[in-house]
Parts: structure tokens; C-alpha cells; sequence
């Protein structure tokens, strides 16, 4: 029958430092399968930072689309929060861009009529 591999635990939050830590278990043919993307042959390439790599081709390289649409889902949960903090931070700055001052008051002197109750 076909290897089934062990999944990760469903982690709360992860970052793109501890992507590296949470691939999933798998076999040493997996790994080689997994790495073969890469070209190790050629010394002169600078190798791969992980860092500034996008998300969908660090998915692609490293998961080799063995992974499910939920796991990807759960990795990549954190940016959900940062992006509602980004909208409401913009949204703040328009609401204080948009701000008018209320102009001030201008005194009246009313002078009160006696004939008049």
C-alpha cells in the first residue's frame, strides 16, 4: 500500500522561523525527493534564504505539495492577526486624516430687555 506519513501536531501559531521545525516527519527517500529541487551541484549559487523567500514557493520546495490544505492553513494562521492589525492601523490614520476640528464659539452678548419678561 501507499507510506502514510505522520503529520505535525496542529501548532496555534507558528512563525517563519520555526517553518523549518514543523515539516513533517518522513523518510530518508522523501528527504532526498524533498531536496532534489535544489541544485547542490553548482557551488557558485548562493544558497536558498528562507527568510526572504515567498510563501508559495517555500510551500512548493519544501512541502512538495505532500502536505495538506489545512496544515498550510494552520502555518500560515499568525498572518491573519498582523494583517487585521495593518487594515486597523490604516484605517486609523484615515479617521485622523479626516479629522475637522470643531471651530470655536463665538461668544454673543445678549442684552436683556426690560420691558420684556
Amino acid at each position: 500500500g501507499r507510506a502514510r506519513f505522520l503529520r505535525p501536531k496542529m501548532f496555534l501559531s507558528a512563525t517563519p522561523r520555526s517553518w523549518m521545525l514543523l515539516t513533517r516527519t518522513s523518510s530518508y527517500n522523501t528527504m532526498l525527493h524533498r531536496f532534489s529541487l535544489f541544485n547542490f551541484s553548482a557551488s557558485t549559487e548562493e544558497p536558498v534564504d528562507f527568510e526572504k523567500m515567498d510563501e508559495k514557493s517555500y510551500h512548493k520546495i519544501l512541502n512538495c505539495k505532500a502536505e495538506s490544505k489545512v496544515w498550510r492553513k494552520k502555518m500560515d494562521e499568525w498572518q491573519i492577526p498582523l494583517k487585521k492589525k495593518q487594515l486597523r492601523h490604516e484605517r486609523k490614520l484615515e479617521r485622523e486624516s479626516q479629522f475637522v476640528p470643531p471651530a470655536e464659539e463665538q461668544q454673543l452678548f445678549v442684552v436683556h430687555d426690560p420691558s420684556k419678561p
